[in-house]
């Protein structure tokens, strides 16, 4: 080793074949504790004879096929008093060595030893060379930089697909959205309306020509505790709004009036009803009978904007475009911050079938009374709703897609009297929207209690009870616990600007 030039000193290489090499019974080397045979423990690798493959005092030669790694040292340790080396080497007995070593580095090994005259415990000539390390430690360290154009072009592309997917899916979610809203928009048809009344109320009075008083005494079907009246107190334009207000019938009549000794006949003076009973009233305390307690007024197009067709309420329908109570928000039930929008329909009062087709508008920032709102309904052969303000805050809203005979689902008998409940809708060219398919007229009023449910038994503070015989006597008798809740008059009454009505000419266009 000392005879070669300094550059093969670095590095040497050795290739020799092993023919038929014999093998050792156990390790000559053990890499534990570093222990070497007594035979070979002052053997350095000053002593391998490098040209011949054998080493120096070995009886009979043993020949040494090593690995070494340029990691530290090996796991076996190293040969006491030897240079540190790296390289590969494989020696045969008997055979030439080439080897190319480095002076540098530990120099862990494998080493494939065959031996001639070492003790075989057991084992023969014949036998297969013996590996004192079948798997020897193999480095993974790359020496030399990693070409990463390919990866960072391939990561890169990844990237700008991340990137570029939620995007997509975004545009592809707005078309979409947009696409469902044109098509929701296109399939609505767009109908013609002609404007047949604009009422301002700028005459200063009650247009005689547009609107009729309705005077009765009996609550029109739903048991209103109100005497309608054509007194201006009850109903006048002031400021250019046209005013309704209810006010106590003692006023006028006196207290002991209501309640016993009095008798109100309006026959042929001013009744607008064809019922007695609606034209006149008995006050009677024996029989607990009293004058309706409050007075109001009620106005309606009638004669001059619709007619009944089918019969009389609800046959021919009804269309409450607004309907609310007169109470604070906080009284327990629905109170003036509720709108409610109905259509009324049956062929009797007993079986009205509103409930069915009846929605609520709540104002969830105080209540309508704060300020003025448009109430309006639009009204075509193909479906009635209602609004609040915009046609976007909508209450009701009716499909005619089903005959009203059939939505209601009427027995053949009524059960109450036994007698046959008739079809008033079975007519020559009965279409789904009868008894909404003819001309209505509209109706302004304020009424004041009720016994059709409208207030609820159960709500907090109600004095009478719907199905009591002196219920409206019981509501005057309680008038110290709700009339102090009334405020002033232009408070507690409806005050209304104006009122327009359209009549709908058709559709320019339908779609699918």
């Amino acid at each position: 080793m000392s005879g070669l030039p300094q550059s093969e000193k670095d590095e040497i290489t050795s290739e020799t074949v092993h023919t038929q090499p014999p093998a050792l019974p156990a390790p000559i080397y053990n890499g534990g504790n570093r222990s070497i045979p007594a035979s070979l423990d002052s053997l350095t690798m000053d002593n391998f004879d490098t040209s011949g493959g054998r080493m120096p005092g070995s009886p009979g030669g043993i020949s040494v096929a090593s690995r070494f790694t340029d990691e530290g040292r090996s796991p076996i340790g190293t040969i006491p008093g030897s240079p540190q080396l790296r390289g590969r080497t494989r020696g045969v007995s008997g055979g030439p060595a080439r080897s190319i070593m480095s002076s540098t580095g530990s120099a862990p090994m494998s080493m494939i030893l065959h031996k001639e005259s070492v003790p075989t415990h057991g084992k023969t000539e014949d036998d297969d060379e013996y590996v004192m390390f079948p798997k020897p430690f193999v480095s993974r360290r790359l020496h030399e930089p990693i070409n990463k154009t390919g990866w960072e072009k391939e990561t890169k592309n990844h990237w700008r697909l991340m990137q570029t997917l939620p995007w997509v899916g975004i545009l592809i979610g707005l078309l979409a959205s947009a696409f469902i809203g044109w098509w929701g928009w296109q399939s609505v048809p767009e109908s013609t309306y002609q404007l047949i009344l604009d009422e301002n109320f700028s005459a200063g009075a009650i247009d005689p020509t547009i609107w009729n008083h309705e005077v009765q005494l009996n609550g029109f079907g739903t048991g209103n505790f109100d005497w309608t009246t054509t007194d201006s107190r009850n109903s006048y334009v002031k400021d250019g709004m046209l005013h309704i207000v209810p006010t106590l019938t003692s006023d006028v009549l006196g207290f002991d009036a209501i309640t016993n000794g009095y008798t109100v006949n309006i026959t042929g003076n001013g009744c607008t009803s064809e019922s007695a009973s609606d034209c006149a009233a008995v006050s009677n305390s024996t029989l607990g009978d009293v004058l309706p307690p409050v007075q109001s007024a009620r106005l309606n197009t009638k004669g001059h904007y619709g007619i009944n067709v089918y019969g009389e309420w609800p046959r021919s329908g009804e269309i409450d475009i607004a309907e609310a109570r007169g109470n604070k928000p906080d009284f327990g039930l629905q109170g003036r911050d509720y709108v409610s929008s109905t259509i009324h329909w049956g062929p009797s009062g007993d079986l009205n079938k509103y409930y069915k087709t009846s929605n609520v508008i709540q104002q969830l920032h105080g209540d309508f009374s704060q300020d003025f709102h448009t109430y309006a309904i639009e009204w075509t052969p193909r479906y009635i709703f209602a609004y609040v303000d915009s046609r976007l805050r909508q209450g009701l809203s009716v499909k005619f897609n089903k005959k009203f005979w059939d939505r209601g689902n009427f027995d053949v008998i009524d059960k109450t009297n036994l007698t046959i409940i008739d079809n008033p809708w079975d007519v020559a060219n009965a279409t789904d929207s009868t008894p909404f398919d003819q001309d209505f007229y509209l109706i302004l009023n304020v009424a004041v209690g009720g016994t059709n449910a409208y207030f609820a038994d159960d709500m907090p503070g109600k004095p009478w009870a719907d199905k009591s015989p002196t219920a409206k006597s019981d509501f005057w008798t309680a008038r110290n616990s709700w009339y102090p809740t009334w405020l002033t008059e232009e408070e507690r009454g409806m005050v209304v600007k104006s009122v327009k009505m359209y009549q709908w000419l058709g559709s320019e266009r339908q779609y699918f």
